[in-house]
């Protein structure tokens, strides 16, 4: 089994300014879609940015993973074989992939990751990924702590986990609903979030059992509680989802998980993936940003209630419920404190939801801009939170590392160095020319005062040390310009590093199924090549390489409906079988395995 003492979190980049952002905020590292082909189609980004976004994660040892993430057609494949080498000419430190004919290709030596789009639910796949090349492996979201601990133990490849953020309802990379409704493809970065639709529920009879209910939408996925769990799992990287939402989530997300993971590895054995020191002048909340309520998901036994069947929107923080009801106002009953100009969401007994604009808060009486309709015991929530979102706003959040700063003499000369450790470091040479202090403790006092100053650069100082003989006057002025040259030097050096790189070795050892069909998302003749040469059959091309029949299995999910809504067929309820899910447009039908827990979703 790999030791994997590195703990990295990692954060979503939409663009430049916000991977900078997820930097300060505490992020060991990022990932960010390229110019094309990444699994956000929305989120792309010139390489020219993610160079500059390199050298920026390169000052804290920090990492840039790119994500070209979706499955290719044949002719993407000579723009996508250019971009692979242009991200690793521009120091990309890993490639985030899915498609298998990616390796069929002439690669630099850089390092793998499989994306959670692969499909990753398996110690069988993870084990196959492995050794075809993969330094990484993103887990599937479902795997309870049990299933993840078996595949750190019998694995040595690095395991990546989600800890937060928005849960697809199907497992990664076996959801075709999107593509099958309006050509928009999940598997190419298009999804039209089928997911977050109201549908009925009906059975064979044509009975309604469920009526225009958010059936499909889960909550967002929080790991905080089980973090600890998670590091000494064998998770190597935490992962945060959201690269299309906005920078004051990632800033709360990512500076809630740095706090949290800081406190579980101070006196562990595991030790941070990055370096540098994040001083927060706000205190992080993830309650108080976007979510859709929250859940622990698969993580440690099935929970009773994973999706938000009520509403696909930002539900935010519980603040209390409604105690008394005015022609103008009305009362919460409940601590939390709420101010002028926040967002309240009111949960109405029947489930259903309707948005409060606060105009005058006091005493927890709420004089809303329009008054809603209220009864009493109606659970109200804060989705927007003006206070906190201004402070986030306003935040000035910053990150920097150590520098060990030498002054030194030999001879008729002056050294003074800069150095991030033992093997990175600058030096500064001039000769001594200056007349010996006639007050050595004040003279020296001041060189350090001086040299020190780092206030605008990614730096502080670790540790000073003067090895002088005789401590000469040297005045603020050099002083000065040595501190900011060699500064400038170190942030160059640093920003320079090329991270190991690694050579991918072919071979054709057997896949873990002798044929494959439309499920493992062959678009290409290179994909096609790659699992021929892993000694298995492709059956069928890739759902958007062709348009399925009316009996396609759209979708594969660990979710079930039935448990969700309280019906569950192996604690004894009865149902006339099959089940159909009904939209405005389209008609589902259920297939429910009760052996494995599992739901299938049919066209």
């Amino acid at each position: 089994m790999l030791i994997r003492d590195n703990i990295e979190l990692l954060a979503p980049a939409k663009n430049l300014e916000y991977g900078k952002v997820a930097f300060d905020y505490g992020a060991d590292a990022v990932y960010i879609g390229g110019p094309s082909f990444g699994a956000r189609a929305n989120a792309g980004n010139s390489i020219s940015d993610i160079e500059s976004l390199v050298r920026y994660a390169h000052r804290f040892d920090g990492d840039v993973f790119m994500a070209l993430n979706t499955i290719l057609f044949d002719h993407e494949l000579e723009e996508a074989h250019r971009i692979i080498w242009q991200a690793y000419n521009a120091g990309v430190d890993a490639l985030i992939i899915q498609d298998m004919g990616i390796l069929e290709m002439d690669l630099p030596p850089i390092s793998l990751h499989a994306s959670t789009q692969t499909n990753n639910f398996t110690l069988e796949k993870v084990q196959f990924l492995e050794k075809v090349g993969f330094d990484r492996v993103v887990l599937a979201r479902e795997l309870s702590l049990t299933e993840i601990q078996d595949i750190a133990e019998n694995t040595n490849v690095s395991l990546e986990a989600f800890i937060h953020g928005a849960l697809c309802v199907s497992l990664s990379g076996q959801c075709y609903m999107s593509a099958f409704n309006g050509a928009r493809s999940a598997n190419r970065g298009a999804c039209v979030q089928s997911c977050r639709k109201a549908y009925s529920l009906y059975d064979s009879k044509g009975e309604c059992l469920v009526d225009n209910k958010y059936l499909l939408s889960l909550k967002d996925m929080n790991q905080t509680n089980s973090l600890k769990d998670i590091v000494e799992s064998g998770v190597q990287s935490l992962k945060i989802e959201g690269r299309l939402k906005d920078i004051n989530y990632l800033k709360n997300s990512v500076g809630h998980y740095r706090r949290e993971l800081d406190q579980i590895l101070e006196g562990s054995t595991k030790v941070r993936a990055s370096v540098g020191k994040t001083t927060f002048d706000f205190t992080p909340d993830p309650k108080k940003s976007f979510s859709r309520d929250f859940t622990s998901y698969f993580l440690n036994e099935k929970q009773p209630s994973i999706a938000n069947l009520e509403t696909p929107k930002s539900l935010g923080e519980l603040v209390g419920t409604v105690k008394l009801i005015g022609k103008s106002n009305f009362t919460l009953e409940g601590s939390v404190q709420i101010s002028n100009n926040d967002g309240l969401v009111v949960v109405h007994s029947d489930g259903t939801t309707e948005g409060v604009k606060v105009n005058v808060a006091e005493n927890n009486t709420i004089t809303p801009l329009k008054m809603p309709r209220l009864n009493k015991k109606d659970m109200v929530y804060r989705n927007y939170n003006h206070g906190f979102l201004q402070s986030l706003e306003k935040s000035r959040t910053s990150r920097k590392r150590g520098v060990d700063i030498l002054i030194s003499e030999e001879k008729e000369f002056v050294e003074i160095s800069f150095a991030v450790d033992s093997n990175r470091g600058v030096e500064y040479t001039f000769e001594s020319t200056f007349e010996f202090a006639k007050n050595e403790q004040v003279a020296q006092n001041n060189i350090q005062k001086q040299l020190s100053k780092l206030g605008d650069t990614p730096f502080f100082v670790s540790s000073f040390t003067s090895e002088l003989k005789h401590t000469p006057f040297i005045p603020n002025k050099i002083l000065g310009n040595v501190r900011r040259e060699l500064a400038e030097r170190l942030v160059v050096v640093l920003e320079s590093e090329r991270k190991v790189s690694r050579n991918i070795e072919t071979n054709d050892i057997p896949y873990i199924e002798d044929i494959v069909d439309y499920r493992a998302n062959v678009a290409n003749q290179l994909a096609v090549d790659f699992y021929k040469r892993h000694q298995t059959k492709v059956t069928e091309m890739a759902f958007e390489s062709h348009k399925k029949n009316n009996s396609s299995l759209l979708m594969q999910t660990r979710y079930c409906i039935l448990n969700e809504i309280g019906q569950c067929l192996k604690k004894g309820f009865s149902l006339d079988l099959p089940l159909k899910l009904v939209d405005s447009h389209h008609e589902y039908q259920l297939s429910f395995d009760c052996k494995n827990c599992s739901m299938q979703i049919y066209s």
